[in-house]
Protein backbone atom coordinates (compact mmCIF):
# COMPACT_ATOMS: atom_id res chain seq x y z
CA UNK A 1 0.00 0.00 0.00
CA UNK A 2 0.93 3.85 -0.97
CA UNK A 3 -0.20 6.08 0.91
CA UNK A 4 -0.02 9.42 -1.27
CA UNK A 5 0.34 12.41 1.42
CA UNK A 6 1.49 15.59 2.78
CA UNK A 7 3.78 15.79 6.30
CA UNK A 8 1.35 19.11 6.50
CA UNK A 9 -2.04 18.19 4.97
CA UNK A 10 -4.01 18.69 7.85
CA UNK A 11 -6.47 15.10 6.86
CA UNK A 12 -2.92 13.26 6.35
CA UNK A 13 -2.33 13.72 9.96
CA UNK A 14 -5.30 12.44 10.84
CA UNK A 15 -4.46 9.13 8.58
CA UNK A 16 -1.17 8.62 10.32
CA UNK A 17 -2.21 6.85 13.64
CA UNK A 18 -4.32 4.62 10.77
CA UNK A 19 -1.27 3.84 8.60
CA UNK A 20 0.51 2.71 11.61
CA UNK A 21 -1.75 0.53 13.30
CA UNK A 22 -1.71 -0.99 9.82
CA UNK A 23 1.44 -1.20 9.72
CA UNK A 24 1.38 -2.95 12.90
CA UNK A 25 -1.49 -5.50 12.09
CA UNK A 26 -0.38 -6.58 8.70
CA UNK A 27 3.13 -6.78 9.49
CA UNK A 28 4.69 -9.53 7.17
CA UNK A 29 2.17 -9.74 4.73
CA UNK A 30 2.08 -5.63 3.87
CA UNK A 31 3.84 -3.20 3.04
CA UNK A 32 2.55 0.71 4.08
CA UNK A 33 4.88 2.97 2.36
CA UNK A 34 4.38 7.15 2.67
CA UNK A 35 4.62 9.29 -0.32
CA UNK A 36 4.94 13.10 0.69
CA UNK A 37 3.63 14.37 -2.89
CA UNK A 38 3.81 17.99 -1.69
CA UNK A 39 7.96 17.51 -1.77
CA UNK A 40 7.85 15.17 -4.60
CA UNK A 41 5.27 16.80 -7.44
CA UNK A 42 6.32 14.35 -10.01
CA UNK A 43 5.71 11.27 -7.86
CA UNK A 44 2.50 12.75 -7.64
CA UNK A 45 1.46 13.61 -11.39
CA UNK A 46 2.82 10.12 -12.40
CA UNK A 47 0.22 8.39 -10.07
CA UNK A 48 -2.57 10.55 -11.11
CA UNK A 49 -3.29 11.77 -7.26
CA UNK A 50 -5.85 14.65 -7.31
CA UNK A 51 -6.86 14.61 -3.85
CA UNK A 52 -4.63 13.96 -0.75
CA UNK A 53 -4.91 11.83 1.48
CA UNK A 54 -4.85 8.81 -1.33
CA UNK A 55 -3.70 5.07 -0.78
CA UNK A 56 -3.15 3.25 -3.49
CA UNK A 57 -3.30 -0.95 -3.29
CA UNK A 58 -1.02 -3.19 -5.31
CA UNK A 59 -1.28 -6.93 -5.37
CA UNK A 60 2.60 -8.67 -4.52
CA UNK A 61 3.13 -8.58 -8.23
CA UNK A 62 3.15 -4.27 -8.63
CA UNK A 63 -0.31 -4.06 -9.88
CA UNK A 64 -2.69 -2.21 -8.76
CA UNK A 65 -5.83 -3.27 -7.26
CA UNK A 66 -7.76 -0.63 -5.75
CA UNK A 67 -7.30 3.36 -5.36
CA UNK A 68 -8.85 5.08 -2.20
CA UNK A 69 -9.10 8.65 -1.54
CA UNK A 70 -9.33 8.70 2.12
CA UNK A 71 -11.93 10.48 4.27
CA UNK A 72 -10.56 10.15 8.27
CA UNK A 73 -14.55 10.75 9.10
CA UNK A 74 -15.21 7.36 7.65
CA UNK A 75 -14.95 4.08 9.05
CA UNK A 76 -11.28 4.08 6.85
CA UNK A 77 -10.16 0.69 8.48
CA UNK A 78 -12.68 -1.64 7.80
CA UNK A 79 -12.31 -0.71 4.04
CA UNK A 80 -8.82 -1.19 4.33
CA UNK A 81 -8.84 -4.75 5.92
CA UNK A 82 -11.38 -5.41 3.27
CA UNK A 83 -9.22 -4.09 0.58
CA UNK A 84 -6.37 -6.02 2.49
CA UNK A 85 -7.97 -9.00 2.90
CA UNK A 86 -10.36 -9.78 -0.19
CA UNK A 87 -8.60 -8.68 -3.02
CA UNK A 88 -5.01 -8.91 -2.34
CA UNK A 89 -4.30 -11.54 0.62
Amino acid sequence: MVDCGADKCVPCKMMAPILIELRRDYRGKVEVEFVDVWKNPDVGRKAGIRVISTQKFYDCYGKKVIHIDSNPETDYKISVHSVIVFRIL
